[in-house]
């Protein structure tokens, strides 16, 4: 057996990691937690692939550098979303978090 391709980060399966446990990014868990977003985009309830396109829409509004925070309560949302930025090149995908069952996707718009 094969092992597996290392994935990018931002890539990790949820369903994987214990409740709480971020997921690895660009910046550490206490590093996205000071960061003021400029935008909170509220995608709970939603399901692929309104995330995505709420996620694309919201960052072509906003200015380059600016934070975008995506909330989702979709598990895939953290893989389909990160995955739909980077082929964008609109943003980069700076980590994301989850607890109580809701992620939050941190996002810069380059």
């Amino acid at each position: 057996m094969q092992p597996s391709a290392p994935r990018a980060p931002g890539d990790l399966v949820p369903d994987q990691l214990a409740p709480g446990e971020p997921v690895p990014g660009e910046l550490a868990p206490e590093q996205l937690q000071r960061l003021r977003p400029d935008r909170v985009l509220d995608s709970t309830g939603e399901v692929c692939p309104y995330p995505v396109k709420q996620a694309l829409d919201a960052l072509k509004e906003l200015a380059p550098g600016s934070i975008l925070v995506q909330l989702t309560d979709h598990s895939m949302s953290t893989q389909t979303v990160p995955f739909a930025v980077r082929r964008s090149g609109l943003a980069r995908v700076l980590g994301i978090t989850g607890r109580g069952g809701v992620y939050r996707i941190y996002m810069k718009r380059l």
